[in-house]
């Protein structure tokens, strides 16, 4: 993939929602940031990849998995890989909590693999394949576990809350539910996950823009956030925020950055203090030293402009 293209998709994974006692924020174009790997840390990782199969106990399998270079390259696992894995689920429950303490681990920036999460992904997909009560409470336990670092929230989070919707325990439905009020948590996935059992999940908002920021095609997220619309007075100021930055981000891929300023306004005027938000890297140099009152006079939100999205969304082809 190319390397614009890989920021493209970087810069929409930073495009993220947090809940902390109620209150969200959107975060966009700030990392948090991959602990970068040291020499000694390479040079580990070089002496782990070396090590002859036969020799490995549980946990220098694991490590293998979570340090090696391309876990999963092209959605197929590597054959290495997939070796280690068959070893580690043979140990059936005994091998859950180094799973889980590896795993979590990475949450801290423990693990130097340059694609942790991917390995870490397929370790959560063998907890789902044990498909026992203590498989089931070390997936919780990786849900559950909060980060300072994007792909671990993004993805190793992630791949917990689909391997606990794999598991067919109806039972997980209340404890999947209680995660939408985690921290940085892949909401979306979560709601999934609690759909896949038979549950339900009701209009969350953190669910809603998760849902609407994933969306690869900006037509059909910009759609499906309008369809919400009506709900939004009701949320908190922080969360009206939320929608408006992550509306404005698809208005803007989609029909271009003036186009999007309204929006990108609405979001700072409900979000004042968010000054990591989306919205100000909206705007000129020259007009982010404005204040976002007098940016939301300048670009109002008028019925018009919801008149306007509307039609150009209806008149639009789907990509």
């Amino acid at each position: 993939m190319k390397p614009q293209l890989l920021a493209a998709k970087r810069s929409e994974t930073l495009l993220a929602c947090s809940i902390a006692k109620g209150a969200v924020t959107v975060r966009f174009g700030r990392a948090r940031k991959v602990k970068a790997m040291r020499a000694s840390d390479l040079s580990d990782l070089e002496a782990r990849s070396a090590m002859p199969h036969p020799g490995r106990n549980v946990q220098q399998e694991i490590d293998f998995i979570l340090c090696h270079e391309s876990p999963v390259l092209f959605g197929t696992v590597a054959d290495d890989v997939k070796q280690s894995l068959g070893r580690v689920e043979e140990l059936g429950d005994d091998a859950v909590p180094h799973i889980v303490s590896a795993v979590t681990g990475c949450a801290t920036g423990g693990c130097p693999g340059p694609r942790f999460w991917d390995g870490a992904g397929e370790l959560c997909k063998l907890l789902s394949r044990l498909r026992s009560p203590s498989a089931n409470a070390g997936l919780l336990s990786i849900l559950r576990t909060d980060s300072n670092i994007v792909e671990f929230d993004e993805y190793v989070r992630g791949s917990a809350a689909a391997a606990l919707g794999a598991s067919g325990d109806q039972a997980l439905v209340e404890e999947l539910a209680s995660c939408l009020d985690l921290p940085n948590a892949p909401y979306a996935r979560i709601a999934q996950a609690i759909e896949a059992l038979g549950g339900s999940v009701s209009e969350n908002p953190a669910v809603i823009l998760d849902r609407g920021r994933r969306m690869q095609i900006p037509v059909e997220a910009i759609r499906y956030l309008l369809g919400h619309r009506s709900s939004v007075p009701a949320w908190p100021e922080n969360m009206q925020g939320g929608f408006y930055a992550v509306l404005g981000r698809k208005v803007h891929q989609k029909y271009g950055g003036d186009k999007a300023k309204p929006l990108y306004a609405a979001a700072l005027r409900a979000n004042p203090n968010n000054t990591l938000s989306v919205a100000w890297e909206g705007f000129s140099e020259s007009e982010r030293r404005e204040t976002a009152q007098t940016l939301s006079t300048k670009y109002p939100l008028s019925d018009g402009y919801w008149e306007a999205l509307r039609v150009a969304v209806e008149s639009s082809d789907v990509v």
